[in-house]
């Protein structure tokens, strides 16, 4: 692992036949808070044991994070329900179904975690919503068309992640510090299916610039047999 510890949640990477150049990882079950959308009684009941191994492509280029279809249609209701408040569309978001409230209050934002083979993934609220526009915020989780869903990387935000090729396993481990009022100031622009040669790649965030305010700077750093071959701001 990239982070020996308690604190770190190991997944195994899937390859698949058909997709050679992504990588895949186990999504079995999302939890709203405490209520988990597999145990829902009504006919609509998602058996998540079912699902295709693999069901949800990681890519660090990706903004928005795409739950399969059906897992969506459970999420977004319980979501609604617990945050609140008015729903609006956002005119930007096109053909893109993306829930979106006006004067979000992120203190109602459950915390939504991410069961995966291996160990759960606890996201916050603040990493659920991006403002859009002053007044308004979006889910940063749009549903797929179909049973694959996507991770993307604002639903990564703050998270200390490790890629490992060799292993197969991709490594999450939340950061020490206070993060219920950072403000990422840039995003990840590196597919998998471009990293296909590296050993690991790992996001660092760096340290506050004061104490009022956290910047989440990130600095990518890509190993190849340990050597750092590659950085960028």
């Amino acid at each position: 692992m990239c982070w020996p510890g308690p604190n770190v949640v190991s997944t195994t990477l899937v390859k698949k036949l058909y997709f050679k150049t992504y990588y895949y990882i186990h999504l079995i079950d999302v939890l709203v808070g405490n209520k988990s959308l597999s145990s829902h009684d009504d006919q609509t009941n998602i058996n998540l044991d079912h699902v295709e191994y693999g069901n949800m492509l990681v890519d660090l280029g990706t903004l928005v994070t795409y739950l399969p279809l059906d897992i969506y249609n459970r999420f977004s209701p319980d979501m609604i329900k617990a945050v609140g408040g008015e729903t609006v569309v956002d005119p930007r978001a096109g053909s893109y179904e993306i829930i979106c409230f006006k004067d979000l209050n992120l203190e109602r934002v459950p915390v939504v975690t991410f069961r995966l083979e291996g160990g759960d993934i606890k996201v916050p609220g603040v990493n659920m919503f991006v403002e859009v526009k002053k007044r308004v915020s979006c889910m940063t989780i749009a549903p797929a068309q179909d049973s694959l869903g996507l991770f993307g990387n604002m639903i990564q935000r703050n998270l200390m992640v490790g890629i490992d090729l060799q292993k197969q396993k991709q490594n999450k481990k939340c950061n020490s510090l206070n993060f219920k009022s950072c403000h990422c100031l840039g995003h990840i622009f590196l597919s998998l299916s471009q990293a296909h040669t590296y050993t690991r790649a790992v996001v660092i965030p760096a340290s506050p610039r004061s104490s009022n305010q956290w910047f989440c700077n990130l600095e990518f750093r890509v190993y190849n047999n340990n050597r750092r071959i590659k950085s960028a701001e």
